[in-house]
């Protein structure tokens, strides 16, 4: 899915907090034990600082969100810093990652972000995409 003219002002570190939500992608996995491979490239633009960036899922079309899982069932950590976006500058954040969630249920992911200031992700005079892809195990 390709989205353009989507623009979303991010300003919260205490929570991280979805992209605008035109940036959904949705998948209905054919076999409970694949694996998704999701991937966002977000163009974005901060006002001053870091933008701490990660993939969340939803089971319930998009009204609660929770973090990806990993082979063995465990949430999938960024660490401290996590992916980030570039200090007071235009860049993008391009997000991928394996997701591991055991359902043949509808899956929605979309990029989160939580940042002290001003991030404007996605920027409103850029191309975004995003894409879920099953691999069968």
């Amino acid at each position: 899915e390709v989205q353009n003219t989507i623009n979303n002002r991010i300003k919260d570190d205490t929570q991280y907090l979805e992209t605008n939500s035109g940036m959904r992608v949705s998948i209905t996995p054919k076999y409970s034990n694949s694996m998704i491979l999701v991937t966002f490239d977000i163009t974005g633009q901060s006002t001053s600082t870091w933008g701490k960036c990660k993939i969340m899922r939803s089971y319930d079309g998009g009204s609660n969100f929770s973090d990806l899982k990993n082979s063995s069932g465990s949430a999938i950590t960024y660490g401290a810093y996590g992916a980030q976006m570039v200090d007071d500058n235009a860049g993008y954040a391009p997000l991928v990652s394996f997701d591991f969630p055991n359902t043949t249920d509808e899956i929605v992911y979309n990029g989160f972000m939580k940042a002290p200031a001003n991030h404007y992700w996605p920027h409103s005079s850029t191309t975004n995409f995003a894409y879920a892809m099953e691999i069968k195990q």
